[in-house]
């Protein structure tokens, strides 16, 4: 029963990461499809290229949300379970970078599952196990999306000071770094190929 409960909370994360806040939010200000503005993706940024700083904050702030519930759903489905606690939100992670809501075709046909670059659900995912890590990752990343102007890079310099904060917290190391390994192979894997954007 418990690996049964541990299984329904890991595809609980991975479908609440798919949630597309930002491709909702910005239909609702807009009436606009965010996948088709600046980076496609459905991000809490390309939803403020869309639609303004209050749709994309709102996105980010739901965003973070999908992985901190993941954590708190793993632990009342399986409690004690930190594995099955580090598991939901990087599944949480992989649903909004590829969401089960947003399979399309693209231009030679084959399927495709659109969705955003990561960052708010791994600042999320991390809050989850440690509350005051937010106040490392917000004053790099804001400062690199400010000073250099380009929201993949502030990803990816905000998110590994996020996850090595943990190290000071106390929260089980070995799943954290299990945790930080995979967010960070996931976030090179959609940030590199776009790093401009």
């Amino acid at each position: 029963m418990l690996v049964l409960k541990a299984i329904a909370a890991i595809i609980l994360g991975y479908l609440l990461g798919s949630i597309p806040f930002g491709l909702l939010i910005v239909k609702l200000f807009t009436g606009k499809d965010v996948r088709k503005i600046e980076s496609g993706r459905t991000g809490g940024t390309n939803a403020m290229r869309a639609a303004g700083f209050w749709a994309g904050f709102g996105t980010a702030i739901l965003d973070m949300a999908k992985s901190a519930v993941s954590i708190l759903a793993a632990r009342w489905l399986a409690p004690g379970q930190v594995w099955v606690e580090v598991l939901a939100p990087v599944a949480a992670v992989l649903g909004h970078n590829y969401s089960l809501y947003l399979i399309e075709r693209d231009e030679q046909g084959r399927l495709r599952m659109r969705g955003g670059a990561g960052g708010a659900p791994v600042a999320g995912g991390v809050a989850g196990f440690w509350l005051p890590s937010i106040l490392f990752v917000i004053p790099v990343g804001a400062a690199v999306l400010y000073f250099i102007g380009y929201a993949s890079v502030a990803t990816m310099s905000a998110s590994p000071r996020l996850l090595n904060s943990t190290s000071i917290s106390d929260a089980p190391l070995s799943p954290l770094k299990f945790l930080s390994n995979k967010v960070a192979s996931s976030l090179r894997h959609r940030h590199l190929p776009r790093a401009h954007k």
